[in-house]
């Protein structure tokens, strides 16, 4: 008898490790993605965060932006005024919005 391995159980063997290979390939592609959009998310909420922070330290002043944010991205900023059940309160929800990933941020401003 010979000793080692046929030519069909190496090429089973090369089979089920590629299978196996295309599975962890999948799964670090997948973890690149999340990763890429936990980035996004991370800098759109400091954006809208800093955002609130300057509306509720400098009330009255008019923010321009020059399309890029502190840290030289593009963030969309939207807000929406609605009256609340209280005389001279509004609840304002300030939407900022960057690559397709948003955050909105609810708060009260009295007039």
């Amino acid at each position: 008898m010979r000793k080692g391995f046929t030519l069909l159980e190496v090429l089973i063997a090369m089979v089920v490790l590629s299978v196996s290979m295309l599975g962890v390939y999948r799964l670090s592609a997948m973890s690149v993605e999340t990763s890429e959009y936990a980035v996004q998310k991370t800098m759109i909420v400091e954006a809208g965060y800093q955002r609130v922070l300057e509306i509720i330290n400098y009330p009255g002043k008019v923010f321009k932006d020059r399309g890029r944010n502190a840290l030289g991205v593009k963030v969309n900023y939207s807000s929406e005024s609605l009256p609340t059940l209280f005389p001279g309160v509004d609840e304002v929800s300030l939407t900022a919005e960057y690559d397709g990933v948003a955050t909105t941020y609810v708060y009260y401003e009295k007039e």
